[in-house]
């Protein structure tokens, strides 16, 4: 049986960390999002005769129960064949979940996550899970990195944004058990990004965190604002926030978005190449900028072109 929304927890409080390194790391655009007239949606075509082609949905892992799809993203959606995500949800389990961060996040018997950050962060680290009725004791076992994610989604949630209306959420649903899911990554991989950060780049991200836990909800409700207006420069701002926080930071960034936009895109370009149509949801911010995968496609040869609204309106995706 095909998991569904409760499937994505730990998957999206991982993307919820990506927003909170921007938070920590650097200071949000103050400019807003312009109206486009643009979707965050793609269409790329084999340059081959008889090629296939993809519809590519730039998503926003969190939503709002007033999101609405513009009838060309619906279109795309039923003339494809199968479901491409980041992440298969048959593979993200709560079990395998929790295994891989036992596995990963854990501390060794003798550490406690008390040791490890200074007495001001843990302290405030404290202070701001009992805010949200949640004990620190809970995280004490784990690494750094594990208290960023669950702060984070905390935070995001507490903005009015849910999972459960995310986009990959309701295209999961749309699939059902008839269409196929296919994932560009695996747990794994994602999840060892954040155990591979050293532990000086954690404690910072934690710091300015727990220090600025209303900023998560900022950033958040401008990746919304950006992604209902088509603004794919906006977008492009804020997904580069964290990438000028220190060497440290950088190296993150790069992995989290360069390196995974070039993986993905030669695993669309992979599945296009087989021939057949594709609905590929991403992240929004893999989509943005000279390195995000439509320009990547491009660079490869293939014909990308961004969809225009056939809707109005900026309050739902239409």
């Amino acid at each position: 049986m095909r998991l569904r929304r409760r499937s994505l927890t730990a998957l999206l409080a991982i993307a919820a960390a990506a927003i909170a390194l921007s938070c920590a790391t650097g200071v949000l655009p103050r400019r807003g999002a312009r109206e486009t007239g643009l979707l965050f949606f793609w269409k790329v075509e084999s340059p081959a005769a008889g090629g296939g082609s993809a519809y590519l949905l730039g998503s926003v892992h969190f939503g709002r129960p007033d999101f609405r799809f513009d009838p060309a993203i619906l279109e795309g959606f039923e003339a494809s064949g199968a479901l491409v995500m980041e992440l298969d949800p048959d593979e993200v389990t709560p079990e395998r979940m929790w295994g891989l961060l036992q596995e990963m996040g854990r501390l060794p018997e003798d550490q406690t996550l008390s040791e490890l950050l200074s007495p001001e962060t843990y302290r405030a680290l404290a202070e701001a899970l009992e805010r949200s009725g949640y004990s620190i004791a809970g995280l004490d076992p784990f690494e750094p990195w594990v208290a960023i994610t669950f702060l984070a989604s905390l935070a995001v949630q507490g903005g009015g944004l849910t999972r459960e209306e995310g986009v990959e959420a309701h295209f999961i649903e749309r699939a059902g058990e008839s269409m196929e899911i296919i994932g560009l990554e695996t747990p794994e991989e994602q999840m060892t990004l954040f155990d591979e950060m050293p532990l000086e780049l954690q404690e910072e991200i934690l710091r300015g965190l727990v220090g600025e836990v209303d900023a998560v909800g900022e950033v958040t409700d401008a990746i919304v604002e950006a992604w209902l207006r088509g603004d794919s420069e906006r977008l492009a701002e804020l997904a580069l926030i964290g990438s000028g926080g220190g060497e440290e930071a950088e190296a993150f960034h790069r992995a989290m978005y360069l390196e995974r936009n070039q993986k993905m895109a030669r695993g669309i370009a992979e599945l296009i190449d087989r021939g057949g149509e594709w609905f590929v949801v991403i992240g929004a911010a893999h989509m943005v900028g000279g390195e995000g995968i439509p320009a990547l496609l491009e660079e490869r040869g293939y014909r990308v072109r961004q969809i225009e609204k056939t809707g109005g309106g900026t309050d739902a995706v239409d």
